[in-house]
């Protein structure tokens, strides 16, 4: 689940923020017994998570391209007034408007990275004393009325000016945005399915998320052909039925099975219990203080050189791989190419998605199991991931050729579930019981590079336009130099024992 302005939107094997709140021990509901379900009742739930899931992702993708050209659209009347432009008018790849452009686009990306930070601990104490439902329907709430602000600024151009669409996100307050909107998804799966099964169950939902993607970029880029109002508003429509299709979902906290007495000793369970209880009583602001206190200081103990790696990683591979949600854009700019059709890249790119994850990778996995730990069989399909990214993103900053610049993407589609592994990597380096203040710092991290990856990569386009020729690649030489990093940080990765 993700704004429109995603490109690759979060799904349940990609997400970094779902770790802020399934691994919290708060997860575990400490109120009332452990429920159970029927295999029925499971079925249901999880069609209807699944369903609400694919479809909000589906109206995302919809929007993704005209809403760009939306924007354009309206930012070249306004340098050029007295005209009607249409798709792919020259006028409208001007330096100044394609500029404009990028610096709106960058800092949505940004802002609404910022509401999800800054609330997923105290909306994942909600979660845990409320429920999981209240906390996603909250979430889904401001992500649909900015969806809802973002149309209604763009259809009123003429009497509000389009910067104010960088106000939109403070809707996302409500509810903390698609990282939350996503997390309380995954959790509430999490509440219903065996650990046994769970693996099996978010591969099955992030292959259906990347068909999706796959059928909804050519549907909207021939619905555009029409007018990029129809799949931006049926787009829209797409994600308010998502909406009521989780408004139709139970409440999942509580449900689960009982902990096996045999894990640990009672005195440990009772101390949790005591100390829970004396938690759960103090304001919601002080415990969110509190858990900041005990992972900043957890963080601090285990700031090994695996941990320092991974932490460097994850930020550095972030802001790389936010060059991808400019392919649409750039390659309208670089080939001059309506946006319709170049937003058939990210179709390319998806389809590549859907090959590694369904073919490459199970048989990669296979053949290297037999050989290494499974750790070290993560580490290796990192390091290959990573390379495929930096290849990927290397190619695309020099090609001047369209041909060259498909190759690249789809040398970059290999690289997908860079993130998956590695953070398999990185949660077999730790002990468990720091698990989840290490998912903590992964998400920090990759919240961080998606923060700033926006302006830099609009500040870099918008220099590379201005120097022209070669230097137009200018975003993917920085995405490139970056991704180059990442894989040289995977080397600096010890797996001899658990630091």
């Amino acid at each position: 689940m993700g704004p429109t302005q995603r490109s690759p939107s979060p799904t349940f094997d990609e997400t970094e923020a779902t770790s802020l709140l399934v691994e919290s021990e708060d997860d575990i509901p400490t109120a009332g017994p452990y429920r159970s379900l029927n295999a029925s009742q499971i079925r249901r739930l999880l069609v209807l998570i699944c369903i609400s899931v694919v479809t909000i992702d589906f109206g995302v993708f919809l929007s993704m391209a005209p809403q760009i050209e939306i924007y354009e659209s309206i930012i070249c009347q306004k340098h050029h007034p007295g005209i009607e432009p249409l798709a792919g008018d020259p006028l409208c790849k001007a330096p100044e408007i394609q500029g404009e452009l990028a610096f709106l686009n960058g800092w949505m990306d940004t802002l609404d990275e910022v509401p999800g930070i800054l609330l997923a601990i105290p909306y994942g104490l909600m979660a845990d004393r409320l429920g999981r439902k209240p906390v996603l329907m909250l979430s889904l709430t401001g992500l649909i009325l900015e969806q809802i602000a973002l149309r209604l600024i763009s259809w009123n151009s003429g009497l509000i000016p389009l910067r104010t669409i960088l106000l939109a996100p403070l809707l996302l307050l409500c509810g903390g945005g698609p990282q939350i909107a996503t997390s309380m998804a995954y959790t509430m799966a999490t509440d219903i399915v065996s650990s046994e099964e769970r693996s099996s169950v978010f591969f099955k939902v992030a292959a259906v998320v990347l068909l999706a993607q796959v059928i909804a970029v050519p549907l909207s880029a021939l619905l555009t052909t029409w007018t990029p109002w129809c799949p931006y508003l049926v787009g829209l429509l797409c994600m308010l039925i998502g909406m009521s299709t989780a408004a139709l979902a139970s409440e999942t906290k509580g449900f689960g099975q009982q902990p096996d007495d045999n894990d640990g000793d009672d005195n440990t369970h009772r101390d949790s219990s005591i100390e829970a209880d004396t938690t759960k009583d103090r304001p919601m602001w002080a415990r969110t203080w509190g858990l900041v206190k005990d992972h900043a200081t957890t963080i601090r103990s285990n700031a090994t050189k695996n941990i320092v790696c991974v932490s460097l990683a994850f930020l550095m591979s972030a802001i790389g791989a936010q060059a991808l949600q400019l392919v649409t854009q750039y390659a309208s700019k670089r080939f001059s190419w309506s946006f319709s059709r170049a937003s058939l890249l990210i179709t390319i790119n998806g389809i590549v998605n859907i090959f590694v994850f369904l073919v490459i990778f199970p048989q990669i996995s296979n053949v290297l199991v037999k050989r290494m730990s499974t750790v070290e069989k993560d580490l290796r399909i990192s390091r290959g991931t990573a390379w495929a990214l930096t290849v990927g993103a290397a190619l695309m900053a020099l090609a001047a050729h369209p041909a060259l610049f498909i190759t690249g993407v789809c040398v970059f589609g290999l690289g997908f579930g860079f993130s998956s592994a590695f953070r398999s990597v990185a949660t077999g380096l730790v002990a468990p019981s720091h698990v989840g203040v290490l998912n903590t710092t992964i998400a920090v991290s990759q919240g961080i590079g998606s923060m700033v990856a926006g302006p830099m990569m609009a500040a870099a386009f918008r220099r590379g336009m201005a120097l022209g020729g070669f230097w137009l690649g200018l975003p993917y030489m920085v995405a490139a130099g970056l991704l180059f990093g990442t894989s040289c940080l995977t080397y600096g990765i010890r797996t001899s024992r658990r630091d």
